[in-house]
């Protein structure tokens, strides 16, 4: 699993990839916060989120950071 640091550096790696590498490292990204989401309990995480923001379903937000400010 990629560290916090490695993690914030493929967010950085998306400008600058053409076509199909841009959807590469975005599926690599998609996968690694899936497996990240995995290790903590789904309620948990939605009471958090709703503390959070309580209108976070509705919006066009990154899950993966206030998940990971309040758990890892």
């Amino acid at each position: 699993m990629l560290d916090v640091a490695i993690w914030s550096e493929i967010y950085t790696l998306f400008e600058p990839l053409p076509g199909l590498d841009y959807v590469e490292v975005w599926l690599i990204q998609l996968l690694e916060e899936a497996r990240f989401f995995a290790r903590f309990d789904l309620d948990d995480m939605v009471e958090h989120l709703e503390s959070w923001c309580p209108d976070y379903r509705g919006l066009l937000i990154n899950l993966y950071e206030p998940i990971r400010d309040r758990f890892a």
